[in-house]
């Protein structure tokens, strides 16, 4: 009985290796991991003798009448070993979520184990939500880069200027805040902030934002009325200024103040001037309007423009003393 059960036993044991003559390993993709637009299926067969065909199917998990095919031709090279790839390929109408992927070998005459993945499969690039600072804005000092990105599977996100890296730069979250610190560059003029957003399953998007790094106030000319302008009563004061910047368009009309304060150590608001026109001229911003009369002004009483750029830089005020004709 021992002679039997023994034999019985290595009948069973040359049974069960017989039953595959040939290896399939998968060696991508790994269990979990994510598959993009386009993925390629790696593997490997051991112990093949002819041409063999592999199948790959791709079933959504939660729709089983999701699937995709694939398959592919190989034959063995003398050591009777198969290093294969299938592409993987998928498009913007493929549903997203968990997929099992069955890999089958048919070779004549030589059985394969099969081999499942489970994976996630992921289409869409990340999407720009929200993005600060705006195109062709100006900035100055410590910049604040804001971004909310529409994609819950994030690999890594990387802010850069002029295509190098910076301090604190990379992350993982969908919304995220990068300080860019402005002090130490040479030079004003015309930067690139540059993101990119990656999700694991190795979509990409990028975004490239033009700003004016401008650290210099502009200068402000008034150029009517001068200094010592005797108003007529009961008229309006003309005023006509000018706003010189380092850049063109720098100066938006929003930030000029033309206001009438007293001539006194109080200096109260009295009026505010309005703008009737303006335009750029080069790096001039050309400014005219007017102060409406009003009985309230004093016989002698100070016209003051402010006036601050677009990165936030304040120009120095201008001032000039006007007084009220007689015949009030």
């Amino acid at each position: 009985m021992k002679i039997a059960t023994r034999l019985l036993l290595l009948s069973s044991v040359f049974a069960s290796c017989a039953a595959y003559a040939g290896t399939l390993t998968v060696t991508q993709p790994n269990n979990d991991d994510f598959l993009g637009r386009t993925n390629k299926l790696k593997f490997q067969l051991t112990g093949s003798i002819v041409r063999s065909t592999v199948f790959v199917t791709v079933t959504n998990n939660n729709d089983p009448n999701v699937r995709f095919s694939f398959q592919k031709d190989f034959t063995p090279d003398n050591l009777q070993k198969v290093d294969g790839d299938i592409d993987l390929n998928f498009n913007d109408a493929t549903p997203e979520g968990r997929y099992t992927i069955l890999v089958h070998v048919v070779e004549p005459g030589n059985p394969y184990n099969d081999e499942n993945r489970s994976v996630s499969i992921d289409v869409k690039s990340p999407e720009y939500v929200e993005v600060q600072p705006l195109n062709n804005s100006f900035v100055k000092g410590i910049v604040t880069i804001r971004v909310r990105l529409r994609e819950p599977n994030i690999k890594e996100w990387r802010v850069q200027i002029n295509n190098q890296d910076i301090p604190n730069n990379s992350g993982t979250t969908e919304s995220f805040e990068v300080l860019w610190d402005t002090t130490n560059i040479e030079l004003d003029g015309s930067k690139t902030i540059n993101i990119s957003a990656k999700d694991l399953a190795g979509n990409e998007a990028t975004k490239a934002i033009t700003v004016s790094l401008d650290r210099i106030a502009p200068s402000i000319t008034i150029l009517a009325p001068t200094v010592g302008t005797t108003i007529r009563p009961r008229s309006n004061i003309s005023v006509a200024i000018e706003i010189n910047d380092q850049s063109g368009g720098s100066v938006d009309v929003s930030g000029i103040d033309v206001v009438i304060l007293s001539n006194d150590s109080q200096r109260r608001f009295i009026t505010r001037g309005s703008r009737r026109a303006s335009r750029v001229n080069g790096t001039t911003l050309q400014w005219v309007g007017r102060v409406r009369w009003t009985t309230r002004l004093p016989e002698s009483f100070i016209l003051r423009v402010t006036a601050v750029d677009r990165a936030g830089n304040q120009a120095e005020p201008q001032e000039v003393t006007l007084s009220v004709g007689r015949g009030r």
